[in-house]
């Protein structure tokens, strides 16, 4: 399973992200899946590369290595690693100002450990490293670790257009794919003198879960081409979708979460009812894409009622509407919608809970996506909504062009300054329209339907989470359509979020959120004995598209969130 040395430098290239500037050291994390230290699944795998975050971290504009034997200095930068009462030097494999890769050594002993960095004679501090013997990341095409994967196809050459996955070069149901990312564990060898690839499953158990399906796997080792990078081939399952979920288990301790792109036909993917190979296959030839995107959600809450030990279900209920235009290259490297992954799968991602926020972090990926749009369009003065309750509007949000919000109703006992009393998503029939339109967007005019949402049977059941564990959801009254299932911990003290989402088929009335996706949350902080953790059930309607000058694509959407407090139990670290 060699691998052209062409690709070297292309993924190297991958691992330059912009950070921070002295020599100090205040952050480090897998190279390719940038997990928290503070995640269960973020430890840093030995013989894996290792992204140190920081100021004076080495030289600007950035240097990468070239060629073997690596050296252990590169740019008058070096560094040392001191584990187990040794010492021992890591390799620099991508340096720069703000943060710089390195190599850690195969033979670095697992458990706590020092990394110090030294750069033309100064040396950092002394930074905590938890060195564990699997921790695999995957690299992503936002370079952060998240929305689409870096994939390519085996069987392709490196020059072929086709040969890297992306939302119009889809992979096939029975095609063979390489997965690349880092920390699958040691291996034997001079990791300086040259690649050492060698397959390594004899040593460890490797699952690749695609769609909510175990992939067979035909090879994981480290790649032909790099120091530290591995290479994992499989063979897609019989699954499809714009953004299949991917993950992958090292020895029980799952990656991160990725998407990728299958179709039967190949080329541009497509979501039925929503997104067209066609519109995606004219985005390639524009370089560009405008969306737009209204949401109308109401979430009741099981919220324990201050001073009074009971609880109390707190309903709001929001619209909000954005219209965007991404490049191409942004288009590709976007985050999923929780509503368009692949049927009976999950997807997680991590986020942060700014200072000051209250109630349960948003479990939509594009809050905490890298990739941010490159332009906003004016769709005009509001967006109107008519249903059985009267009519409201979502308004501009002030200093942020193309983005429209506003409260649409509540339960609460008493008024609440500005916003409208009583519920307002009912159901019934409704239309959204936007007037004569804007500068950028045309008018439209659609409608949808509210319907009765799902009722969650097991809820009252469910406090505690444990780790190492399936987690089964059940509900009823969902003939047809699909469900989410979502839930987020958050870990105060490290400022840490983990969040997940799963698209279920609504006739089937259960759902098992796999032990993997637990095993990837922090274990929620307790204040004021209300845990930090949220876990909910959402009745969905599948996005329905519409048309407007100006946009290439627009979609509508409502959700029902039945949500309440639960505590997550992280497993215990490796």
């Amino acid at each position: 399973m060699i691998v052209r040395s062409g690709i070297l430098c292309s993924f190297l290239l991958l691992l330059t992200v912009p950070a921070l500037a002295a020599p100090q050291i205040n952050g480090a994390t897998n190279a390719a899946s940038f997990l928290s230290p503070a995640l269960p699944n973020g430890g840093l795998a030995q013989g894996s590369l290792v992204t140190l975050f920081g100021n004076d971290l080495g030289p600007d504009p950035f240097v990468q290595v070239s060629q073997f034997p690596l050296q252990t200095t590169l740019a008058g930068v070096s560094a040392k690693i001191t584990a187990g009462g040794q010492t021992f030097d890591a390799i620099p494999i991508v340096v720069w100002t703000r943060q710089t890769t390195i190599l850690i050594p195969s033979n670095v002993p697992a458990g706590n450990a020092e990394v110090q960095l030294t750069y033309n004679g100064q040396t950092s501090n002394s930074f905590p490293l938890r060195i564990v013997p699997n921790a695999f990341g995957i690299f992503a095409l936002n370079q952060a670790g998240s929305g689409p994967g870096i994939f390519t196809n085996a069987l392709l050459p490196a020059n072929d257009p086709n040969w890297i996955n992306t939302l119009t070069t889809s992979g096939s149901p029975g095609d063979w794919y390489d997965i690349w990312g880092t920390g699958l564990g040691p291996v034997s060898g001079d990791e300086a003198s040259g690649p050492l690839p060698g397959d390594l499953r004899g040593q460890i158990n490797v699952q690749v879960i695609v769609g909510g399906r175990q992939a067979e796997v035909l090879y994981a080792g480290r790649s032909g081409c790099c120091a530290g990078i591995d290479q994992i081939r499989f063979v897609v399952p019989n699954v499809t979708g714009c953004y299949v979920p991917l993950v992958v288990i090292v020895n029980g301790v799952p990656s991160n979460s990725v998407t990728m792109s299958i179709d039967p036909q190949g080329g541009a993917c497509s979501v039925p009812g929503v997104m067209t190979s066609q519109v995606l296959e004219e985005a390639k030839q524009k370089g560009a894409m405008a969306e737009g995107w209204v949401g109308l959600s109401r979430t009741a809450i099981q919220a324990p009622m201050q001073g009074q030990g009971g609880l109390d279900e707190l309903i709001t209920e929001n619209g909000s509407a954005t219209f965007e235009r991404y490049t191409y290259s942004q288009l590709i490297a976007v985050q999923p919608a929780q509503g368009i992954v692949a049927r009976d799968s999950c997807y997680v991602f991590v986020s942060s809970q700014k200072e000051g926020e209250e109630g349960p972090p948003s479990s939509d990926p594009s809050q905490s996506d890298p990739v941010h749009a490159q332009t906003s369009l004016d769709a005009g003065p509001a967006i109107n909504i008519n249903g059985p309750n009267g009519q409201r509007q979502l308004m501009p949000v002030q200093g942020q062009k193309g983005i429209y919000n506003a409260p649409l109703g509540n339960n609460f006992p008493f008024p609440l300054p500005g916003q409208p009393q009583g519920l307002y998503l009912d159901p019934g029939q409704y239309t959204i329209d936007n007037g004569q339109g804007g500068a950028d967007v045309g008018p439209f005019n659609t409608s949808f339907d509210i319907v009765n949402p799902a009722q969650w049977t097991n809820r009252d059941a469910i406090n505690n989470v444990p780790g190492g564990q399936p987690l089964r959801i059940t509900w009823t009254g969902v003939p047809n359509g699909n469900v989410i299932i979502s839930g987020a911990s958050i870990d105060d003290p490290n400022d840490v979020v983990g969040m997940f989402f799963c698209l279920a088929d609504g006739a089937a009335g259960q759902f098992d959120v796999p032990a993997w996706v637990i095993d990837s949350l922090p274990a929620s902080t307790i204040q004021e004995n209300v845990p930090l953790g949220f876990l909910g059930l959402f009745t969905a309607m599948d996005p329905k598209r519409f048309d407007a000058n100006g946009l290439d694509a627009g979609f509508v959407s409502w959700t029902n969130m039945s949500m309440k407090n639960v505590s997550y139990h992280a497993p215990a670290p490796q």
